[in-house]
């Protein structure tokens, strides 16, 4: 009696390719997806500096700029002058490294515009650390101690901070190595950015507190609110409005970017709660420094928490 037919073969579903996934991953904004507010292809790098909110974000920078400036150049200048000077300015470098690389999302705009965003940022650490100098110095020199604000206090967690967002920066795009390899060093890249952002919100709320340290406040006569108003254009400027665009569903915006094949598949609605909770996670994250910007603002109500009499 012949034997039956074996069953025919069962097909199985080849593992999704994570390379697909890259060359998918390279076309994307750094804050969105195409067709949000992205670098034309005809586009010059430095155009980024100018497309979308960009605009508020210059203004805002500059204002900052301008005010702090012009208080410091119409009163007699001493070596603790270039503190203010030199901070202000690399905030406004800062803003440029991070406005020149959010539209970017071809592999070469990528590329160049990670370049640019390197010596922009490099130039900025180098006037902070600078300004870190000088008020080092003339504490010395001065005999005024250390941590005596919050102004003070916050800038020293800014300055390591910045020490620390430098160093992560550079090892992932030029040593990715020290990560493990290429892609380990990719996954740091969204979480670099974040911090990125938080960072100068955090400079924008030590130039508020800034304001009511006597230099500033009493002696350059720098108007509590018209930093909170110059920092919240530059937050205005700089918002991801990716994350609140209506040209992607809910289901595919800052979804997780490296789910394992192994296991069974996630279902729609377990899939669409992870992607919730990550968008969710990623706005506390980015708008906390915000909210106490706010909080700080308040200050021009003269609040007794806000009187900060301390020289620096």
């Amino acid at each position: 009696m012949p034997s039956p037919p074996p069953p025919p073969a069962r097909e199985v579903s080849p593992r999704p390719s994570h390379d697909h996934e890259d060359a998918s991953d390279e076309e994307e904004p750094l804050l969105g997806r195409p067709g949000d507010v992205t670098q034309r292809p005809s586009d010059s790098l430095l155009k980024n500096l100018i497309v979308g909110t960009a605009p508020l974000a210059q203004v805002g920078g500059i204002a900052l700029v301008a005010m702090i400036w012009a208080g410091v150049f119409t009163h007699h200048l001493i070596l603790f002058s270039a503190h203010p000077l030199l901070n202000s300015l690399g905030l406004l470098l800062g803003i440029q490294a991070l406005l020149i690389l959010q539209p970017t999302h071809t592999v070469e705009q990528k590329r160049s515009g990670t370049l640019m965003h390197f010596l922009f940022w490099a130039a900025a650490l180098a006037t902070f650390y600078a300004a870190l100098v000088v008020v080092e110095v003339h504490k010395q020199r001065s005999g005024i101690g250390h941590f005596e604000s919050p102004h003070a206090v916050l800038g020293v967690v800014i300055y390591v901070l910045l020490l620390i967002q430098a160093w992560v920066g550079v090892a992932q795009y030029f040593f990715p190595a020290v990560f493990g390899g290429v892609e380990r060093a990719k996954k740091v890249y969204r979480y670099h950015r974040i911090a990125g952002y938080v960072l100068v919100l955090l400079v924008l709320v030590n130039i508020v507190l800034a304001t009511k340290t006597y230099y500033a406040g009493k002696v350059l006569r720098i108007r509590t609110w018209a930093t909170v108003v110059g920092g919240l254009l530059v937050v205005a400027g700089l918002l991801p409005l990716p994350l609140i665009s209506s040209n992607t569903t809910d289901d595919d915006r800052y979804c997780p970017e490296d789910q394992e094949a192994e296991g069974p598949a996630l279902g729609h609605q377990q899939q669409h709660l992870m992607c919730s909770a990550s968008n969710f996670s990623f706005l506390i994250f980015f708008f906390s420094p915000f909210l106490i910007l706010i909080w700080f603002g308040l200050s021009f109500l003269n609040l007794p928490a806000f009187n900060v009499s301390n020289p620096i």
